[in-house]
């Protein structure tokens, strides 16, 4: 799609310093609603994501936030981009707190733990925020599970809670 290749040539890894965030949040609601598309014309009946939706919903309304818009107007504007498109069967919500999320984004595969910088953990502390709102204050319909157990205890949980 145009969009994405738009993205992909701007971004250069780095999807916060493309154009300006409002330019930024219709290309990459527009990659978002076109990729749904080519999905649903390869016939597939079973589409996961790891909240595609709701992480454009939370990087972009910061952005839009960042110059002057209210989180609660742009998330409400960015869901409009993609509402006809943006209907999972199922929406989880993983709660977790931030000391928690920020162990979690330290810890390496090796072992390892690297220490986040004060502004790394304001930004993870804003989107955490966020996706809450996003839980609380949109009428969207989430299934909280808590993030705080372990990797296979929380698939366990969401397996559970899925009627494939």
């Amino acid at each position: 799609c145009i969009a994405s290749k738009i993205i992909r040539s701007k971004s250069s890894g780095n999807f916060y310093q493309m154009f300006d965030p409002i330019t930024d949040s219709l290309l990459i609601a527009s990659a978002y609603v076109d990729k749904f598309y080519r999905i649903l014309e390869d016939g597939s009946s079973l589409i996961i994501t790891d909240r595609s939706a709701d992480s454009m919903y939370v990087f972009q309304g910061r952005k839009l936030a960042g110059i002057g818009h209210s989180i609660h107007d742009s998330l409400t504007w960015l869901m409009s981009l993609v509402e006809n498109v943006d209907r999972d069967k199922y929406r989880f919500y993983l709660e977790i707190n931030l000391e928690e999320a920020i162990r979690r984004s330290s810890s390496r595969e090796n072992g390892d733990v690297v220490k986040l910088s004060e502004e790394v953990v304001r930004e993870l502390a804003k989107s955490l925020e966020v996706y809450r709102l996003l839980k609380e204050a949109f009428e969207r319909d989430y299934m909280t599970v808590d993030a705080h157990l372990s990797i296979s205890e929380v698939t366990q949980q969401l397996l559970k809670r899925i009627d494939i």
